[in-house]
């Protein structure tokens, strides 16, 4: 008989699961019960953190989303537009032996399978972070993988000439125009900038103000992220980005730009400052969560990152079949 226990955890124990977030090597930001409870609001969804003990001892958990669709049948998901991950994360395994680990984390995995199989849901869409590399347990267990991908910037080296030439000619075109780069919290001038971002590309922001700056809010306050804008010599916005950082890496979560400044070079500027403060604090990677994207992707490439994939699975079953041909 296993000597885990799996459950639902309660409102009283989400210091535990974000303390397990922070020491897990799969934990991210974005698992936290904060944000995990903001999106949740602004979403219109319910969540669940199931927790799988060890005794009284928190060992392993997963998080997503639930919502209903046609008023009765309920998906789970993890990711949404200010959301990129979710799903598994287990404790520090004490052991270097391959196989008492991944025993360890294949029945946390199939307990977790198990629960997330009594709430009924027609199709669950789990979104893990890159640090989650073996998908092996899920399809084994008929759950489908979704491959997806981003850059991570090294940040413990000679970053100037690390990235490309092309970035370098854009940083010192910026700096020669007078173009300033400096942290500043300011969610209205992130604002602007968002919605002149998504008016060039002729689409709809595709998330609530109110929600980005719940999140933002909640970030600030437990110094967990901040903000960075780049001005023209004229005092005006021409870029902004929010980094957010957790116990393995900082983030490039968000950011938005002036599409008059395109050609001035700014956004490798910021980006390049961003990096060199971050470098000077310590970290030693940045995820710019920017290779889905085709032009997003062609842009950053130019920091010479590495490619990373991220690993998602999906259960449907012959309904949710059914209403995906209908949505």
């Amino acid at each position: 008989m296993s000597e885990y226990n799996v459950r639902l955890l309660n409102e009283p124990e989400y210091n535990q699961w974000d303390q397990l977030v922070v020491e897990s090597e799969q934990g991210t930001i974005f698992h936290l019960s904060k944000w995990i409870a903001i999106t949740a609001k602004f979403s219109h969804s319910d969540y669940a953190i199931i927790g799988v003990f060890y005794g009284s001892q928190l060992i392993g958990g997963c998080s997503f989303y639930m919502k209903k669709i046609f008023y009765r049948y309920k998906i789970g998901y993890t990711n949404n537009s200010l959301t990129p991950y979710g799903g598994f994360v287990f404790s520090p395994s004490k052991s270097k032996k391959v196989r008492e680990f991944e025993l360890k984390e294949y029945e946390i995995i199939s307990l977790i399978l198990k629960k997330i199989k009594t709430f009924n849901l027609v199709k669950a869409t789990l979104i893990n972070s890159p640090a989650l590399l073996d998908i092996r347990p899920f399809l084994q267990q008929g759950w489908r993988p979704r491959i997806a991908y981003t850059y991570i910037v090294p940040l413990n080296t000679d970053i100037f000439s690390m990235i490309s030439y092309s970035a370098r000619r854009c940083i010192r075109k910026s700096q020669k125009i007078g173009i300033t780069v400096k942290k500043e919290y300011d969610p209205d001038i992130f604002w602007k900038l968002t919605k002149l971002t998504y008016k060039k590309q002729n689409k709809k922001v595709p998330f609530q103000k109110e929600y980005l700056f719940a999140l933002m809010e909640m970030l600030v306050r437990n110094n967990l992220g901040e903000m960075w804008i780049a001005k023209m010599p004229s005092g005006n916005a021409a870029s902004a980005v929010f980094i957010v950082n957790d116990a393995h890496m900082a983030h490039g979560w968000v950011g938005a730009n002036d599409p008059e400044c395109k050609r001035t070079g700014v956004v490798s500027h910021l980006l390049f400052e961003v990096f060199m403060d971050f470098q000077n604090r310590g970290f030693r990677r940045m995820n710019i969560m920017a290779g889905n994207i085709p032009h997003l992707a062609k842009f950053y490439s130019i920091f010479n990152p590495q490619l990373v994939p991220y690993y998602g699975v999906e259960k449907v079953n012959g309904i949710g079949m059914l209403i995906n041909l209908f949505r």
